[in-house]
């Protein structure tokens, strides 16, 4: 995707750095844009010389101006207010703000973008099941990390995968998590998520996300103390898990401390019902995209700050508060 004109929006230059960390080398993309109405839409990635990087932080940018566009009271039109005024474009509560931008997807055919949003909704929604205690801890996975050999002196890696859901249409999808423990002291503590048709993908996804991750923090300062206040957004359940005595928390997670139900009474993971909204703008329809959103009751919310008071958050342990989605 080559840079393109968004009407009213004001897109900076296209940010590019290359972080070398031992003999691994990671192309780093960010662009960012803002409007008088809507704010600041952004959009990063990172690839290993691969030349894709540059376009995903684009897709992302888009996805994320059209999902601020219509979000804005005054833009929701009928196709996007037909799903449940709840569900669609969440708000806020006490002490937490619940993203908006969760299981929206862009692609070039409504039905991919259909797709992709609805494995972006389960991967988030598989990560709080198992957070809250709701569903079995991720189980360790026996697989090499791709750039794993490049930054051996400086991490250790491991896969990890959730349990799988089904969905009629869908298929069943597979959620994957990649963590990268430092070393050395100086080095930031990442992990990686990602959801696809099979665990191979879902690892693919996983891998790209803790990359990119690593790329974003790398040599930015580590805090040596747990932040103190609570804040509603995803940059600092991130920052969270940068400060290493919050490493802990990972841990206990691991190793299922947080399981509140027994493993044999949980049945088989299937998702019955979904809906989509088609939230693309006409100037992303110009550029030839589709950008949708996926709905769903029987899925978990994705909050930042202070969990709800409902079930199944409303036992939680002290360390669960921070769930590890940034």
């Amino acid at each position: 995707m080559s840079r393109f004109v968004l009407p009213g929006w004001e897109i900076e230059p296209v940010f590019s750095q290359v972080i070398t960390i031992e003999k691994l080398n990671i192309d780093a993309y960010g662009v960012i844009g803002r409007h008088s109405l809507y704010g600041e839409a952004y959009g990063s990635s990172a690839d290993i010389g691969i030349g894709i990087g540059v376009d995903k932080a684009w897709y992302e940018f888009l996805e994320r101006a059209c999902t601020l566009e219509r979000i804005y009271p005054d833009k929701l039109e009928q196709e996007a207010s037909k799903c449940r005024n709840s569900g669609l474009f969440c708000d806020q509560y006490e002490g937490a703000v619940l993203s908006k931008s969760n299981g929206v997807a862009i692609h070039k055919t409504i039905e991919e973008a259909q797709y992709a949003a609805a494995l972006e909704l389960i991967e988030r929604h598989s990560i709080l099941e198992s957070w809250c205690g709701n569903a079995p801890p991720p189980k360790r996975v026996e697989r090499n990390l791709t750039y794993g050999p490049e930054i051996s002196k400086t991490y250790n890696h491991s896969i990890y995968s959730f349990a799988s859901m089904n969905h009629d249409s869908i298929g069943s999808i597979d959620v994957a998590m990649v963590v990268l423990t430092p070393l050395r002291k100086e080095s930031p503590f990442c992990y990686g998520f990602g959801a696809g048709g099979d665990l191979d993908q879902a690892i693919t996804k996983a891998e790209s996300e803790a990359l990119q991750r690593l790329a974003f923090l790398w040599e930015e300062d580590i805090p040596q103390t747990s932040p103190t206040n609570i804040e509603a957004s995803a940059s600092f359940h991130q920052e969270f898990y940068l400060c290493p005595e919050n490493w802990t928390h990972f841990e206990a997670w691991l190793k299922g401390h947080f399981m509140v139900v027994d493993r044999s009474l949980i049945p088989p993971s299937r998702l019955s019902h979904i809906e989509f909204a088609n939230i693309t703008t006409p100037s992303a329809s110009e550029l030839g995209y589709y950008v949708v959103k996926a709905i769903s009751d029987e899925l978990q919310p994705l909050f930042f700050g202070k969990p709800p008071q409902t079930a199944p958050w409303s036992n939680i342990q002290a360390e669960q508060t921070i769930h590890p989605i940034a």
